[in-house]
């Protein structure tokens, strides 16, 4: 890719489906020009960082798409997935580690918005950063055509009540018509008193349970408690045979299953402090009595605020990133007959991503490369399993 100049830089393919894609790049003011086979259009750049949304595109296929300001060009191939086999069936999308009244990122808090702030606490731009982002998000999730939302914990910061009433707003604002359900994260759970966590999500307009079940055509989605109050580790422990026993049930009706939690599975059995998911040995053998209970399954959790993919058995586990922080960014599942669609976008409101970009400078800048993951593991078409005992 030719490009990386001074007038045009970091520019990146962040997204990509079967008929779209996403691009994100940095320039200063002025105009770009955005070619692509049959088509052309001029683009005005406010300057910073910025993105173009390609549509109309052809599954499986291969486009070349051209920016280019002044003298300086850009190019970079963009291969689109397949489309899942069968009818389209339901969307579904998901935010994660929104940190509603968190002030700062990074290590000991190291990075601060750089706007000065107001008598009601928000910047230039209005509501705090943590507000912008997740409002970013609910808007582009409902473009997409999501129907149901997933909120799948640390969705505040302190689980004080002001924070889940200012999640409310934002779900009565800008949800729409997509029913929301939520999970608590460690950062939702106070310490000492969890009595009141419950009534809140719910007067936030979240459909929560310890085990949350929601079914949509073709697919089941089961959100669950993962989170002990006062500990960063996760557990599934005290509801893996619930939710088992609602993975075998979707299995019977028919339909896949979407598994929703805040803390990841671990890796491998030592356990990595900055991590500190759900105990190897435990997410193991969840997977694979999830497994075993319906074979067409995909399980999705947030905590680690990056990108990553992995297969357990026949099980799909990802991880998706946070709202608020670098690359900044919400999950999609396109559910078909025969499969799924998982694509990681880009948070692009005006409001939001000039400090998504200012926060890859977290962890002394190691945050930049490590967070957004590969291509692969944020954007993907997965067949289910076919075969005897579907």
């Amino acid at each position: 890719m030719a490009g990386i100049a001074r007038g045009l830089q970091r520019v990146h393919l962040a997204a990509v489906e079967d008929t779209a894609a996403q691009l994100t790049f940095w320039a200063p003011p002025g105009e770009i020009e955005l070619r692509r086979p049959g088509r052309s259009e001029t683009l005005c750049h406010p300057g910073g960082p910025g993105a173009v949304e390609l549509d109309g595109l052809t599954p499986a296929t291969t486009v070349e798409v051209v920016l280019r300001r002044e003298t300086v060009t850009a190019t970079i191939a963009v291969r689109t997935l397949t489309t899942p086999p069968g009818a389209a069936l339901c969307r579904v999308a998901t935010v994660s580690d929104l940190h509603l009244g968190a002030e700062s990122h990074g290590i000991a808090g190291g990075l601060r918005e750089r706007f000065p702030r107001g008598d009601h606490g928000g910047s230039l731009l209005g509501d705090p950063a943590p507000v912008r982002c997740a409002r970013g998000a609910l808007v582009a999730a409902g473009r997409w055509g999501a129907e149901a939302l997933v909120g799948k914990g640390d969705l505040t910061h302190h689980g004080r009540p002001e924070e889940w009433q200012q999640l409310g707003r934002l779900l009565a604002e800008h949800a729409g018509s997509m029913t929301c359900v939520g999970v608590p994260g460690n950062h939702d759970k106070p310490l000492i008193d969890d009595r009141g966590r419950l009534p809140a999500m719910r007067d936030a307009g979240l459909r929560t349970a310890d085990v949350e079940i929601l079914d949509l055509d073709g697919a089941r989605i089961i959100a669950f408690d993962s989170a002990e109050a006062g500990h960063r580790l996760g557990t599934v422990a005290r509801h893996a045979a619930t939710v088992v026993d609602a993975a075998a049930e979707a299995r019977r009706d028919g339909r896949a299953v979407l598994v929703f939690l805040h803390h990841p599975l671990e890796r491998s059995p030592v356990r990595k402090p900055h991590t500190r998911g759900v105990a190897w040995s435990h997410g193991r053998r969840f997977a694979a009595d999830l497994a075993r209970a319906n074979p067409r399954a995909l399980l999705s959790a947030g905590h680690t605020h990056r990108n990553r993919r992995r297969d357990i058995g026949t099980v799909v586990h990802t991880e998706v990133g946070s709202t608020k922080d670098w690359p900044g960014v919400w999950g999609g599942y396109a559910v078909h007959e025969g499969g799924i669609r998982q694509v990681v976008r880009r948070i692009t409101a005006a409001d939001a991503i000039g400090w998504i970009d200012d926060s890859r400078w977290a962890a002394a800048g190691l945050w930049w490369p490590y967070s957004p993951g590969r291509l692969a593991d944020r954007c993907f078409t997965h067949d289910w399993p076919t075969g005897p005992g579907r």
